[in-house]
């Protein structure tokens, strides 16, 4: 049995997915910043990376102007890794600075999966207890977070209407599709 891939969803004219993910992203902040303070540190770093792919995700579909294929949900590694152009994809993002966040995203994911994913785990040479192993989840917690304001921030700045019309292509943007139908006729012959 084929599972559809969930994806996300449009902010447009008319609807207000817009006011839903800002409601989500302000109670996720909140719970995020009260995990930090009570040292739920695996809390913490699982928010993180649903923040981080949320962003990654967000930036891909601004990319390829909402198309439905790269609204697709995906994982933080596999979405950095497009965004940096090293995918089977080969999308990559055209802004430079926006590809050393991405690279930041890829080693945080890797230290994401050892604290979540090997918390249990032995491997051979490794001295730690449990202690150590649980003490050293609040540096990924930190860098997690520190992470996602870094991420938002760009995603923020490079999502704009000014970048958009730098590429080509921007005229088939949903959103400038929506206000284009609603967009009054005018008469562009110079005659008149």
């Amino acid at each position: 049995m084929n599972k559809q891939k969930s994806r996300r969803a449009i902010n447009l004219p008319g609807n207000d997915v817009g006011k839903r993910r800002q409601r989500i992203y302000a109670a996720g902040a909140r719970r995020l910043k009260e995990a930090m303070a009570a040292g739920f540190h695996i809390e913490a770093i699982a928010l993180c990376e649903s923040l981080l792919s949320d962003r990654l995700e967000a930036r891909r579909a601004w990319l390829a102007r909402q198309h439905e294929s790269k609204r697709e949900f995906g994982t933080l590694g596999g979405l950095a890794r497009e965004l940096l152009g090293q995918s089977s994809k080969k999308a990559g993002d055209p802004i430079e600075a926006n590809k050393l966040i991405y690279e930041d995203c890829v080693k945080w994911a890797d230290d994401r999966n050892k604290a979540i994913h090997e918390m249990f785990k032995l491997a051979e040479g490794d001295e730690s207890n449990w202690e150590v192993r649980y003490a050293a989840l609040e540096a990924v917690a930190d860098s997690g977070l520190k992470l996602t304001r870094k991420l938002s921030a760009a995603v923020k700045k490079s999502n704009t209407p000014e970048e958009r019309g730098k590429s080509a292509g921007a005229e088939t943007h949903p959103v400038a599709m929506a206000k284009a139908s609603r967009a009054p006729e005018r008469n562009y012959d110079s005659r008149t």
